[in-house]
């Protein structure tokens, strides 16, 4: 009976004890090929062709597609240019507790970026997950220089940025 006892204890300490994983999406330099994507090498990726399912209005800080900070702008902040919405594409990761405390960092979340849940779609396995995404409320984007719209909601594709200046709307670009 006392090694039975013993036996069990030993099985306990050899059973993992699961650490909380949370699921976040990355639309921009987090993303694989980019600039802060060093902060998930201990994350796990979960769909490297994800999407979420409501359009939101993408921008980036520079006309280069790939350069520059990107920022996802809720639709609610922006009722009246939903013709610019669009999906927004990207990754999902799972990243515990530790991981998602560094992004925040990066992210200056809740001062910056927000992060907030939205529910995405892995494109390959049509899997629906509920994920964090860090938001950039609209009146927190600086109103002098040029912001660009980036129409196909993938940071990093080729496409044409749209200019726009936040004092006079969309402007060519």
């Amino acid at each position: 009976m006392h090694s039975c006892y013993i036996l069990l204890i030993f099985a306990q300490c050899l059973t993992p004890n699961p650490t909380p994983m949370n699921r976040v999406f990355v639309y921009g330099t987090l993303k694989q090929g980019f600039s802060n994507h060093g902060l998930l090498r201990d994350a796990v990726l979960l769909s490297d062709n994800s999407v979420v399912t409501e359009k939101h209005l993408m921008l980036s800080s520079s006309p280069v597609p790939g350069h520059g900070i990107p920022f996802v702008v809720p639709s609610s902040d922006v009722p009246d240019m939903s013709d610019k919405f669009s999906v927004i594409y990207g990754e999902q990761w799972a990243v515990n507790d530790e991981q998602l405390a560094r992004l925040d960092i990066l992210e200056s979340h809740p001062s910056w970026y927000e992060r907030k849940k939205v529910i995405v779609r892995d494109l390959h396995t049509q899997h629906i997950s509920d994920v964090w995404l860090y938001f950039m409320a609209y009146d927190r984007i600086p109103a002098h220089g040029h912001i660009y719209v980036i129409p196909n909601g993938t940071f990093g594709d080729t496409d044409d940025y749209v200019s726009y200046s936040k004092l006079h709307n969309l402007v060519a670009g």
